[in-house]
């Protein structure tokens, strides 16, 4: 027996060691990287979630700065712009021999814009699908920080859903002239999100990926200069140091006043640094460092008395969906007795006291605070009146940065109700997604306002009826499509509204050119240019052609005359030379007009337009076909260009090529009425023969 059962375990042994050779299975993924599984995923579905409600802006067209920053600007399609774009102003392609032409330096603005013409050429889409990502970036470090500064994970999911979601960005997103504000804010985000990476995991390249991420915003927009302000808010609530001079067994006391001021001055100080630098940069390209808009004549006092109506209107932007939209009714505030300083600097009060009542007992009343300051920190630089549009003085685009904020409040209150009150979670889950579908909802269809420049300012006047702005641009764009009897009524309603405003009235002027009313068209520009100004030479040439038209010729010579005064002139004068010649017919003159300038500027396109339809106008289409080329790979995908090309193309017959280009131009300028009208016209040719043709 006991040999036996020996032998059943001598036995049993090899089987024993047979099993533990086999080789073990993979562990399963414990509960926190099942989380992290999770909540990346749930990031990622916020951030598809953004990008798929943002797809219908990218059926959108130009729409105001864009004409002139992109589709009109003869220097975008030059290598040389984007390293000009670092020495000049923002809008230095106005008249290069005049600078500066703005208040503005954000060379990131045109250096965007350049490389997407140079990939994109004028097709808008492509624009604002880079755009649509910028947004889907800033929201991922959205959700960084917020995780980092609630630490909930939850929380860092509701704020980057309600930030990427917001209606209030509709026009930071999907405006692409407005690239500055959305650029300079995903910028800062990313600067805060490194930052906070460096201070809490001693990471030092986040350091420098931080100074370089700020560095990139103020070079984006001027408001980014406040960003100092947020990391100095952020050290100065959550500085964690500890006494190291205590003695044994003794309880670390909580750090002081005057240790919290000087960690938070430390902490900004190599943004304050950087700041410098660019006030620097900024006061020798421009002259200066900030200028009043020439617009703008409010006083100092109306300035301070506006300021809580525009701080309440902002906040009222950013909580209250329906607000969203290209224009806002503010006007000047004019005494301290009017209900619109005194309602509105009331209410500020009393949501103030309120908030700190409410926060008093709040175990997160720091991170409340925080996310308070971050709202009107980074609304701080629009604060400053004098320097804005008197017709924005609130503008959706200002509030990209601030937005945060209020997002992060909202996402984190509402993530600590759900901890706290577990009973609450699922109806709170469904009032999430109720409000995450009424932001959406509003989003998709505010998107459509900046579809095309009639339904914007449309809008636009929709919501500010008084804003002679509003139907003075609404007019322009009625011009643009043709509709003269549209745009006289609304330039002429601009003037009633505001009878001091003489760039209506030398737009309505031009309407009425358009009409054929050349004597009273010379007689209203003129009137308008002895008001405004420092007129441009371009404006004297108008004018100058304009009493050509009205065949008075002295008046026109002394126009030009008054155009030719002013430095740097002489081309544009001799090119408008060549096209009263042209308006004349006479083709053979303007050609040689146009030869001379051309010896000089051999690349200009107007001039190369211009000699081609010189050309044309003597029935020598070979020849005008080969300049219009030449034109076009000096301005390659603009559609005038392209549409003369196809017109070139149908008059010597070649109506299959003329198909082709005129389908290029109606595909980048869909309601271009003179390239429909000559699509029909060769369709009408190319019909008799597929009739005719063989089978």
């Amino acid at each position: 027996m006991h040999n036996g059962a020996g032998d059943g375990r001598m036995k049993s042994t090899p089987a024993k060691a047979k099993k533990t050779t086999r080789r073990a299975p993979e562990p399963r993924p414990d509960l926190w990287q099942r989380i992290r599984i999770s909540d990346s995923l749930s990031i990622a579905a916020v951030a598809v979630l953004t990008a798929l409600i943002y797809l219908r802006c990218l059926g959108n067209g130009y729409v105001f700065d864009d004409h002139e920053m992109i589709i009109v600007n003869r220097y975008i399609g030059q290598w040389s712009f984007l390293w000009k774009a670092l020495t000049n102003d923002s809008w230095w392609f106005r008249d290069p021999a005049h600078l500066p032409q703005s208040h503005y330096y954000r060379p990131l603005q045109d250096i965007w814009l350049g490389l997407n013409y140079q990939v994109f050429g004028l097709n808008p889409v492509g624009p604002h699908a880079l755009m649509v990502g910028l947004h889907v970036a800033a929201v991922l470090f959205v959700y960084g920080i917020a995780v980092r500064l609630a630490a909930d994970r939850t929380a860092g999911l509701l704020t980057a859903l309600l930030f990427g979601l917001l209606p209030v960005h509709a026009e930071a997103v999907i405006w692409a002239t407005a690239i500055p504000e959305s650029l300079a804010g995903t910028l800062q985000l990313g600067a805060f999100y490194f930052y906070l990476r460096c201070r809490d995991e001693g990471w030092h390249k986040g350091s420098a990926w931080s100074l370089a991420m700020f560095g990139g915003a103020l070079l984006s927009h001027e408001s980014a200069i406040a960003f100092p302000l947020l990391i100095a808010a952020h050290t100065f609530l959550f500085e964690k140091r500890q006494r190291l001079d205590l003695l044994p067994n003794q309880a670390p006391r909580p750090v002081g006043l005057w240790e919290r001021s000087r960690s938070a001055l430390a902490a900004a100080v190599p943004f304050v640094a950087l700041a410098i630098l660019y006030l620097g940069a900024r006061l020798a390209v421009l002259g200066f460092i900030s200028k009043r808009d020439v617009n703008n004549q409010a006083t100092l006092a109306q300035i301070i008395l506006t300021v809580p109506s525009v701080v309440v209107h902002n906040l009222a932007d950013i909580v209250i969906p329906w607000q969203a939209g290209p224009s806002h009714r503010i006007t000047w505030v004019n005494s301290a007795a009017s209900p619109d300083f005194w309602m509105p600097a009331a209410g500020l009060s009393l949501i103030a006291i309120a908030g700190w009542l409410g926060l008093a007992a709040s175990p997160k009343r720091k991170l409340y605070l925080f996310a308070a300051a971050w709202v009107f920190i980074a609304m701080g630089p629009v604060l400053n009146l004098g320097i804005l549009y008197p017709n924005a003085l609130v503008a959706d685009r200002y509030l990209y940065l601030s937005s945060f904020g209020y997002c992060l409040a909202a996402g984190t209150a509402l993530g600590a109700i759900g901890r706290a009150y577990p009973a609450l979670r699922r109806p709170l889950g469904a009032a999430v997604g109720l409000l995450a579908m009424l932001y959406g909802l509003t989003l998709w269809q505010v998107q459509h306002f900046w579809h095309d420049e009639i339904t914007l300012f449309g809008r636009c006047i929709e919501r500010f009826p008084d804003s002679g702005f509003c139907h003075n641009r609404l007019g322009m764009a009625l011009q643009g499509v043709g509709d003269l009897a549209g745009a006289e009524r609304e330039l002429s309603t601009a003037l009633k509204l505001d009878a001091g405003d003489y760039a209506a009235e030398y737009d309505l002027a031009m309407v009425h050119a358009q009409q054929g009313r050349y004597v009273q068209a010379a007689r209203e520009a003129d009137h308008a240019l002895k008001h405004l100004p420092h007129p441009p030479a371009s404006a004297y040439i108008e004018l100058a052609q304009l009493y050509d038209a009205a065949d008075d010729h002295l008046a026109s010579e002394a126009a030009f005359a008054q155009a030719q005064a002013l430095p740097g002139s002489a081309f544009e004068v001799a090119l408008a030379r060549a096209r009263i010649k042209l308006a004349h017919k006479d083709g053979a003159g303007a050609e040689r007009q146009l030869k001379e300038l051309l010896a000089s500027a051999p690349d200009d396109p107007r001039a190369l337009l211009m000699l081609g339809s010189a050309m044309a106008l003597q029935r020598r289409y070979q020849d005008a076909l080969e300049v219009y080329e030449q034109a076009q790979r000096v301005v390659p995908g603009n559609t005038t260009v392209r549409f003369l090309i196809a017109l070139t193309l149908h008059n010597l017959g070649r109506n299959r090529e003329a198909l082709e280009q005129c389908q290029l131009v109606l595909r980048a300028a869909p309601d271009n009425p003179n390239a429909r009208a000559l699509l029909a016209a060769i369709e009408r040719d190319l019909q008799p023969q597929a009739v005719n043709a063989p089978d």
